[in-house]
């Protein structure tokens, strides 16, 4: 997590050790000051200023010239659809389980949040059933759709991702190819086909997606594609006193990814900084 600079209360605040909000350099170091790491950037409302908008005939005026653009790709599954996903889709046990961290990334994220680590996991592994009336479950937009968003945005950045010493590819990536397509393809709709629901979650297939240098994330995105896999939107009571659950869960699996690669810098891969891997028909 990381507080807005320009924000003084919450950045003098992570100085002193305010536990609410960190940047990741001080979860790694406590002793750290403050250190933006990136620049996160919302392209929900950007538009495409070559596809002008439809308006009425009485709005012909309007100086809405494009339409709304944003990332549709990594829109949730069930926001796109604007209702809650099929009732297959239900958490089932064990299944559905909060991620759990050992050694130095569970050190590192109790000093924190102390407290909640246990609770989330008993909340998530031990909880009340999801909701046995599907049907009556209303759908709403929730953080877990933003949880997932945030699965979407990481898991295509890192599929399309090189070493900076990469060439081109020249075997064919059923894999990569299908994931490419099915998140290019998507556009947010409650009557077609949402092709990322096809998605196999596996650790042997994110294994065949992801550039040779970089399977050894495979394992984290595998683990967090089966945790926004479920339609959460069925267990009220755990979105209700638990917000923030799959949050929680990705937020531990990329802290255990960071300390695994500060560890070893041998697994530090620079990216290249210009274009992406190429897919072969």
């Amino acid at each position: 997590m990381m507080a807005p600079k320009g924000n003084g209360r919450y950045y003098e605040g992570c100085v002193n050790g305010y536990n609410d909000v960190k940047y990741v350099n001080q979860v790694l170091d406590p002793k750290q000051s403050p250190k933006p790491a990136c620049l996160v950037i919302d392209l929900e409302h950007s538009a495409d200023i070559h596809h002008p908008s439809k308006v009425s005939t009485a709005n012909k005026k309007s100086i809405n010239i494009a339409e709304r653009k944003g990332t549709p790709k990594f829109i949730s599954r069930s926001v796109s659809k604007g209702k809650l996903l099929h009732p297959l889709y239900i958490p089932r046990k064990p299944f559905s389980q909060m991620p759990k961290l050992e050694g130095q990334p569970r050190k590192l994220l109790t000093a924190c949040t102390e407290s909640m680590y246990e609770a989330y996991n008993k909340a998530v592994d031990e909880g009340g059933q999801p909701s046995s009336e599907p049907a009556a479950t209303r759908f709403t937009h929730q953080l877990f759709h933003d949880a997932e968003s945030t699965f979407w945005v990481l898991s295509w950045f890192l599929a399309r991702s090189a070493p900076n010493d990469y060439e081109m590819e020249n075997k064919p990536n059923p894999e990569l190819q299908l994931f490419v397509n099915g998140m290019e393809a998507h556009y947010p709709s409650n009557n077609t086909p949402d092709q990322r629901e096809t998605f196999y979650p596996t650790l042997e297939t994110w294994n065949q997606i992801l550039h040779p240098r970089l399977v050894d994330v495979a394992s984290m995105l595998s683990e967090m594609n089966y945790y926004i896999l479920p339609e959460w939107g069925y267990w009220p009571e755990l979105n209700k006193e638990y917000p923030e659950h799959a949050h929680e869960a990705l937020m531990r699996l990329l802290l255990r990814e960071i300390v695994r690669i500060e560890d070893d810098k041998t697994k530090d891969v620079v990216f290249a900084p210009l274009g992406t891997r190429n897919l072969l028909e």
